[in-house]
């Protein structure tokens, strides 16, 4: 099943909340001061449309029940590259009681909106485009928990882009009806799915030293300073596990022919019962293959790195890998 976040719609929604609290003010008969949140819609619409509903004598009549009416749109979504981290970096760990939640590093980008607002006269611009501006200076910062594993919040940064008035177009009518367009930019980011690990429930345990004692630490019976065949089959399978480590001698390689070797830590390379060799790269030839060293041909017009894979098992069935990215 896939996981979502709904990091996009929380990230909208933060926006919203913080536009909501828009107002203005104006006089009444009376000359009383009266201020009113200015109501604010998310759409992909254009705005003709969104004052299509209502109709044109409602708005050019200046009621307050229709104007000003604000609405957020989506303009762009880019990658932002200059904020790339290791990916392979794991973020938000979170323990519980039977499993452990992680999730690998998110992808930074950075999403345009445009907020306009459809005001009755220049003086009802001039109050809105007035109340925005200062909120940016240089930057509005907003706290969302965009992600479903996090203790805290992530703070996004938004960015005032522009801010322009513009004079409303009704063909048959004369009107004073004048638009304040902005344009913000927020750095968000949207998270890879979160991973579950269960606890480790079943471990082995191997030591080195004196055999006996070893032997009486792991929980074998032992009688006399000895165990069954059995057992004793079991108890070197696993210490064999511990000796199986391996790794490259070769640092770089080179245009043309290279022979690659390996190395083996406190394990006899004729225990291996069986090993196996890969490179990655389709372009690169095998010329040969020999237990712990493999013989390769690079092209001379050859560009970019090569991965080579060793892999090894042993008597006892286990398994171990190495694996090296490298400069040619």
């Amino acid at each position: 099943m896939i996981y979502l976040h709904n990091s996009l719609r929380k990230y909208v929604s933060a926006i919203l909340n913080f536009f909501n609290e828009m107002k203005i003010q104006y006089k009444n008969s009376e000359g009383d001061v009266i201020e009113r949140n200015i109501p604010v819609d998310f759409s992909i619409r254009e705005k003709s449309d969104i004052i299509d509903e209502k109709t044109q004598e409602s708005i050019l009549s200046g009621n307050t029940n229709v104007l000003p009416r604000a609405y957020i749109t989506w303009s762009a979504i880019n990658r932002d590259d200059q904020r790339m981290r290791n990916r392979n970096n794991k973020i938000n760990i979170l323990r519980k009681e039977n499993s452990i939640e992680y999730q690998y590093n998110s992808m930074p980008y950075s999403v345009v909106l445009d907020y306009h607002v459809i005001c009755r006269g220049m003086t009802e611009a001039c109050q809105v485009l007035e109340e925005i501006v200062p909120y940016f200076n240089p930057i509005l910062n907003l706290d969302v928990y965009d992600g479903d594993n996090l203790d805290e919040p992530t703070r996004v940064p938004v960015q005032l882009l522009d801010a322009n008035l513009e004079s409303a177009d009704f063909d048959e009518y004369s009107n004073n009806n004048i638009t304040v367009n902005a344009t913000i930019q927020a750095y968000i980011n949207i998270f890879s799915p979160v991973k579950t690990i269960e606890n480790v429930k079943r471990y082995k345990l191997s030591f080195h030293g004196n055999e006996e004692d070893r032997e009486k630490t792991i929980g074998y019976d032992v009688h006399k300073g000895k165990v069954d065949p059995e057992t004793r089959k079991e108890l070197d399978k696993i210490t064999a596990l511990s000796k199986l480590q391996i790794g490259f001698k070769t640092r770089v390689l080179e245009k043309g022919e290279n022979t690659v070797y390996t190395y083996t830590q406190k394990h006899k390379l004729d225990d291996i019962r069986s090993s196996n060799w890969t490179v990655l790269q389709p372009e690169i030839e095998i010329v040969q293959m020999r237990g712990n060293s493999i013989k390769i041909k690079v092209p001379d017009d050859y560009k970019g790195d090569v991965e080579i894979i060793f892999e090894v098992e042993d008597e006892f069935g286990n398994k171990q890998a190495c694996s090296r990215l490298f400069k040619v």
